[in-house]
């Protein structure tokens, strides 16, 4: 498996741990966090589209850039490559459920540069953080853009 795809499947398994549970992570600088959502392990790193979504909330996320090569003296090679992360959820009467969810994938995206076991990845950097303001009523969307960096083995 190349260092980018087990980035990808560590990130997965890292962004279902939103389930509502407090989670506590060593050397994390904003933990202890307690999650406010929970996705039921519906995470996937392909493109969903809201019409072909039956499990709410579904977390997706997808690369939406090319990567690039970023070459260091002494052979070192970095790929760099933009991301976005999107939640899919019901809406129901709580007017701050988009915002509940953007905090909870923030500290899920934030969280996992101090959790990550392979020693591949250098950054994962925030960019951008949107919703849907409602238009999408019964349905809501919460989406972060990041900027996911590591290093290569060539």
């Amino acid at each position: 498996m190349s260092t980018k795809n087990q980035i990808l499947q560590n990130l997965i398994t890292h962004l279902k741990l939103i389930n509502g549970s407090t989670h506590n992570i060593a050397g994390c600088p904003f933990s202890p966090y307690t999650y406010k959502n929970n996705v039921w392990d519906n995470v996937t790193d392909q493109f969903k589209f809201l019409e072909n979504i039956n499990d709410f909330p579904t977390v997706s996320f997808f690369q939406t850039s090319i990567e690039q090569r970023i070459e260091q003296g002494s052979g070192e090679i970095y790929g760099a490559a933009n991301y976005v992360v999107r939640c899919y959820f019901m809406t129901s009467e709580n007017d701050e459920q988009a915002d509940d969810f953007i905090e909870d994938l923030q500290f899920s995206l934030n969280s996992f540069k101090y959790t990550q076991s392979n020693s591949s990845l250098v950054d994962l950097r925030i960019l951008a953080v949107s919703s849907d303001e409602k238009i999408l009523d019964p349905y809501g969307v919460a989406e972060i853009s990041f900027v996911l960096v590591y290093k290569l083995t060539i």
